[in-house]
């Protein structure tokens, strides 16, 4: 029988690639990182929902790095709520992405 194996990027195992990683000099610790001059990653998000009702919206970005797009995301979240919370259209705590 086989055994399934956690798989990375570029088809490797995970330890294959954490040694591929490391021997690149690649391998950060946490709080660690490269140079934002070495960084050349990008995320491209897409998105179509479409509500019970027949509503549909659809978006798509292309965006910088992961890592970056998560502390813009949260910067951009934060001054939302601070600056233009009375321009929100919904009142309350969470929301789901469909609500959203």
């Amino acid at each position: 029988s086989q055994v399934a194996m956690a798989m990375g990027n570029y088809g490797l195992t995970l330890e294959e690639e954490q040694q591929l990683l490391k021997s690149e000099g690649k391998e950060f610790r946490e709080g660690e990182g490269p140079e934002v001059e070495d960084l050349d990653a990008w995320s491209g998000f897409f998105l179509h929902a479409e509500s019970v009702n027949g509503n549909q919206e659809k978006c798509s970005f292309v965006a910088a790095d992961g890592y970056f797009e998560t502390s813009r995301v949260a910067v951009e979240t934060a001054l939302t709520l601070r600056f233009d919370r009375e321009r929100l259209q919904y009142r309350g705590g969470v929301l789901t992405p469909s609500v959203a």
